[in-house]
């Protein structure tokens, strides 16, 4: 199970450089705590009795555009630089994943993710899976990949919500 982390999009550059200094924007931010295996990664056969034994990968989120970002060149706001390239972090974790972790010796692969990720998930489904030749069985399953337009309390103006179910 390959689990893309939700939290939302930053619609401005203002928003994107406000967000790449916490967790959702840089993984230089990033703690161990941050991973949540619940729900579809759960190892609990109560919990999650489809994947409970699976291999399962907390794919962590930081480009404010669902693993989707594909800009070439940076974009400096202020004093700080910005990389909106997401789908290239994306395929970095898969290729160190085929690599190092034997995600190339996979035959049965789930992609998820919830909120941005989930929406991830649907953008991205189809380059992931050209990335894993061998696997025979592929599926996506998007987990609230949907966002309204409005200024969250406690968030920069400009950023999107994304709800939970």
């Amino acid at each position: 199970v390959l689990f893309l982390q939700g939290g939302g999009w930053c619609m401005d550059e203002r928003a994107c450089e406000v967000r790449s200094r916490t967790d959702m924007g840089s993984s230089a931010n990033i703690t161990d705590s941050d991973a949540v295996f619940s729900g579809v990664l759960s190892s609990d056969a109560h919990v999650n009795p489809g994947f409970h034994d699976a291999h399962r990968v907390f794919l962590h989120y930081c480009d404010g555009g669902s693993f989707s970002g594909h800009i070439s060149s940076p974009i400096t706001v202020g004093n700080s630089t910005i990389y909106h390239r997401g789908r290239e972090v994306l395929a970095s974790l898969v290729r160190a994943l085929v690599t190092t972790h034997g995600l190339g010796d996979a035959k049965h692969v789930l992609l998820s993710g919830e909120s941005a990720g989930g929406l991830g998930v649907l953008m991205q489904g189809d380059a992931v899976r050209a990335m894993l030749p061998d696997v025979q069985t592929f599926k996506v399953l998007c987990s609230a990949g949907w966002f309204l337009p409005m200024p969250v309390g406690g968030r920069e103006e400009g950023t999107l919500l994304a709800l939970e179910p």
